[in-house]
């Protein structure tokens, strides 16, 4: 229970319940084990090129059934609206009808005492402004610079950040601020099922240097073609989607897409469900992180660092500043030659048994049950009024 003051938890995220599993889906899964939760998905676009554009959200949010039920204490909700949003009048009905929906899904569910967790998202805030008099948990996961956002971190009765110098900055904002880093499911990328090659693997040569990502506009395709370039031996397999909507890759990153895409030692085997995933990172010889030099880069606490590490796989990433220091496993290199160097490295050295004791000792505190319990913790203690709010990883 993560007090007893709350009945149940309103997950508002800005990841679609379909999608690729990321941290505040375990959230969700983790917790309703414990009380009810509903997760309320991100409000379906109706434009094609943007992020949460989805035939079948919509086709979710307007059916007979907007609220469907995953598992027993697990909810997910998909609102509605209309689209022309920019008009006034629709936009005053959009609000009304998230204000409706919610409220309805709440009502149905019987959930009085709730506590909200919120990801930042753009007008998040507006959402809730209708939830108003339940507590609110900011879960930070990336670092953001909009007004909206540090109205968001002082509105917060708990900010939980994944990266430790994130949460220094927003405990100047609001005292209620712990750092909680990203974790992983050690299991599933450790267990035998990840054992399996995948058959369009299997016809890549060795070595394998593997990144899976969302393809956005901060990774950095100038570092991957310059890898693939030089090292011509190497496969260089990449997994995930091309992102649509403002965040995607600009003009220039789709060029160097292009020019990565003619590499014949380039590999890009597209978008793979959830749990087909860790076969693929198993498959892997090492697992790389190239992201432009940026402070939003730097800021991340990126899940597919813990998932390389829990198959098993050596780490080569630029540099991320969650980290007081490399964790085993895990090389951070400031240039291409840097990189290029920790990466070659990485294919040829195995790591020892001592290290790989290390490795296992660090994914094992990086569970998510691990994580989650850390933050029970807090909520109990900020909650029930504990003089000093204890918080093993601050």
């Amino acid at each position: 229970m993560i007090s007893d003051k709350f009945d149940s938890l309103v997950i508002l995220s800005p990841f679609v319940w379909h999608g690729l599993l990321l941290n505040t889906h375990f959230m969700a899964s983790y917790f309703s084990a414990k009380l009810p939760v509903l997760y309320v998905n991100p409000i379906p676009a109706w434009h094609p090129k943007d992020r949460n554009f989805s035939v079948a959200e919509m086709l979710s949010a307007y059916g007979p059934r907007p609220m469907r039920q995953v598992s027993s204490q697990l909810f997910v909700y998909t609102p509605k609206r209309l689209p022309l949003g920019r008009i006034g009048p629709i936009a005053t009905l959009n609000k009304q009808l998230f204000a409706r929906g919610t409220t309805a899904c709440l009502t149905a569910l019987g959930f009085k005492n709730s506590l909200i967790c919120v990801s930042f998202f753009d007008g998040c805030l507006e959402q809730l402004n209708h939830l108003r008099g339940c507590p609110v948990l900011y879960y930070c996961i990336d670092r953001f610079i909009q007004p909206e956002e540090t109205e968001l971190t002082r509105r917060a009765q708990v900010v939980l950040a994944v990266n430790r110098l994130i949460a220094e900055e927003k405990r100047r904002l609001n005292p209620h601020t712990y750092w909680l880093p990203t974790g992983v499911d050690v299991l599933s990328y450790g267990g035998a099922t990840a054992q399996i090659e995948p058959d369009d693997m299997a016809r890549i040569p060795h070595p394998r240097a593997g990144l899976t990502a969302t393809f956005t506009h901060y990774v950095d395709y100038e570092l991957l073609l310059y890898l693939a370039r030089t090292r011509s031996e190497v496969s260089f397999v990449l997994i995930g989607p091309v992102f649509r909507g403002p965040s995607g890759p600009d003009e220039r990153d789709r060029a160097l897409i292009g020019e990565l895409k003619s590499h014949g030692n380039i590999h890009w085997l597209g978008m793979k469900r959830t749990n087909e995933l860790p076969s693929y990172v198993k498959a892997f010889d090492a697992g790389i992180i190239p992201f432009k030099d940026r402070d939003f880069n730097r800021g991340r606490d990126p899940l597919k660092l813990y998932q390389y590490l829990a198959a098993g796989i050596p780490v080569v990433s630029t540099p991320l500043s969650t980290f007081g220091s490399e964790p085993p496993g895990v090389s951070f290199a400031g240039t291409k030659e840097k990189f290029l160097a920790a990466l070659d490295h990485a294919l040829r050295e195995a790591p020892n048994e001592a290290l790989k004791i290390q490795i296992a000792e660090f994914v094992r505190s990086a569970n998510w049950s691990n994580r989650f319990k850390v933050m029970e913790q807090v909520l109990q203690d900020v909650f029930e009024n504990a003089p000093e709010p204890s918080n093993p990883l601050t």
